[in-house]
C-alpha cells in the first residue's frame, strides 16, 4: 500500500484489523488535506 508506506513500521509492529487501518488511513489522509489547504 503506497498510501500506507509511511506508517507500515507501526502496522507491522502492531497487527491491526483491516477496519481499523483502513479508519486510521482516512483519519490520515483528511489531516492531509487539512494541513495542505490554507485557511484564508
Amino acid at each position: 500500500l503506497a498510501a500506507g508506506s509511511l506508517n507500515a513500521t507501526s502496522i507491522t509492529r502492531v497487527p491491526l484489523p483491516e477496519p481499523i487501518t483502513t479508519k486510521l488511513m482516512v483519519i490520515q489522509n483528511g489531516l492531509r488535506l487539512k494541513t495542505t489547504i490554507p485557511q484564508a
